[in-house]
């Protein structure tokens, strides 16, 4: 019995990081699509092609250059708090990348606000798999990663879709915002970890920890 149900919870976990994947990269996998309706309509004067590559180059480098610095956030505070943070700065990405009238704001928050949540938020869930697979850890990575392509495709047309029936960004902006907030944050609470009853890594409460 026990067996079985340590089976169905890192099918579960498994899930659970796919869908936070689907609502992290894979909204990032969107970005195509906002470039290409500002570089068509100067949404932002002065601005130029190679500050719209920047802010997506930047997404990418403070992601995984961050992810290291998360780990001493999973020793001090833990999975949840990590991760929450993380949730909250892409909330507060998207939604002021919403209201940006200049290139200066659209630095800060679609690029600088959001690469940060996902350095935080893969850096919270690099743990979740790990900890749960130890023969076929490589496949639930691959099976996770699938939600980023999933994730790209859906956020893809239907992004599309909204700038075009809406006439700008903005509302597009928002809807990610909202999709990824909810997305994230159940499944950031689902999300229980299993550790050895004497590693350093401690969770407020035990509120997602299951100890081996």
């Amino acid at each position: 019995v026990v067996g079985s149900e340590m089976c169905i919870r890192d099918r579960l976990c498994c899930a659970f990081v796919t869908a936070m994947n689907f609502a992290t990269w894979g909204v990032n996998c969107s970005y195509g699509i906002f470039l290409s309706f500002y570089l068509k309509n100067d949404v932002f004067p002065k601005a130029t092609p190679t500050d719209y590559a920047l802010i997506g180059g930047l997404i990418v480098f403070l992601t995984l250059i961050l992810i290291p610095y998360s780990a001493v956030l999973l020793i001090k505070f833990g999975y949840r708090v990590t991760a929450s943070i993380g949730i909250i700065i892409q909330l507060a990405g998207y939604i002021g990348a919403s209201f940006s009238t200049t290139i200066g704001q659209l630095y800060v928050t679609q690029g600088i606000l959001i690469g940060i949540s996902y350095g935080f938020i893969f850096g919270a869930n690099s743990i979740v798999l790990p900890s749960w697979f130890l023969k076929k850890r490589a496949l639930a990575n691959g099976i996770s990663h699938f939600g980023n392509g999933l994730g790209g495709v859906v956020f893809t047309l239907a992004i599309n879709k909204l700038i075009i029936e809406t006439g700008d960004q903005k509302w597009a902006l928002r809807v990610l915002a909202i999709v990824s907030l909810v997305i994230c944050t159940v499944a950031m609470l689902l999300v229980k970890i299993r550790i050895p009853q004497n590693s350093s890594f401690k969770e407020p409460n035990n509120l997602s920890l299951i100890h081996i």
